[in-house]
């Protein structure tokens, strides 16, 4: 397989959430100029411009992101549509620079839902036909500041170090199901016999592939993807700075970062 043939993402399918904002539209218009099928999903009742004036034009869905029947209606018109989502990228996000003692439930919950209740909520929905379809990516964003306090925006910290989370948690309960092997390689490293069995008999229930294809698509069967483990079978997963923690193509056990410019 060459590079060009790897790294090819020509007729693939994405859906971009928060795709009106300006750092994924950019996004979105480089994938449709990789030859993707981009279709955003957002808060908006139409497009806003510039990316209403991309050609060729965004396909566009209005979704509540916080909402589970919203993102399941997007996700059935795309998959109605194109038969199968292939990428999905999570940019949707809502922040404030209020301090700590003056921030409100109000606030509170309107930031966690954006950024956690929301990408939460997506990644099961469009998860569901990429584990059907056995290949699909999963682009999260998170921030440096979900680990030390570098903002002021304290809970929008607090939803990314969640958004941190769920992407590492997501490379085991998407990125190993089906892969007993390297399940076992990660659950058994560097311990003793007795609990390395213990932790290998829970993570084949949790790896346990049982799939079941949605009734709302006919979803293709896709080509089976070369396994990318990290060395030595082990599970690793960060996010950057404004970059993407991603589940990526062909399930693989590694979390991959990547640096977004601002």
């Amino acid at each position: 397989m060459t590079i060009d043939e790897r790294f090819n993402l020509a007729g693939k399918v994405a859906a971009v959430i928060g795709g009106a904002g300006h750092l994924c539209s950019t996004l979105a218009k480089a994938l449709s100029e990789s030859g993707v099928k981009v279709v955003i999903l957002d808060i908006h009742a139409s497009l806003p411009v510039p990316a209403a004036a991309h050609q060729p034009p965004f396909e566009y869905l209005e979704c509540d992101t916080t909402s589970k029947e919203s993102l399941v209606s997007c996700r059935d018109e795309i998959l109605a549509r194109h038969g199968h989502v292939d990428i999905l990228l999570n940019g949707a996000t809502s922040n404030a620079p209020t301090t700590f003692l003056e921030i409100s439930a109000e606030e509170m919950e309107r930031i966690l839902a954006a950024n956690v209740k929301a990408l939460f909520f997506s990644c099961q929905v469009f998860g569901e036909p990429m584990l059907a379809q056995r290949a699909g990516s999963i682009i999260n964003f998170a921030s440096a500041s979900s680990g030390p306090p570098l903002s002021k925006a304290f809970v929008y910290s607090v939803a990314k170090a969640g958004v941190v989370s769920i992407t590492q948690n997501l490379a085991l309960v998407l990125g190993l199901q089906g892969k007993y092997d390297e399940a076992k390689l990660t659950a058994a490293r560097g311990l003793p016999a007795d609990k390395a069995a213990a932790n290998v008999d829970y993570m084949r229930s949790i790896v346990k592939l049982d799939a079941k294809p949605l009734a709302t698509a006919s979803l293709p069967v896709p080509q089976k993807a070369p396994v990318q483990a990290t060395q030595g079978g082990e599970l690793k997963g960060t996010a950057a700075d404004d970059g993407a923690a991603a589940v990526g193509s062909g399930w693989s056990t590694q979390v991959a970062t990547a640096k977004a410019e601002r």
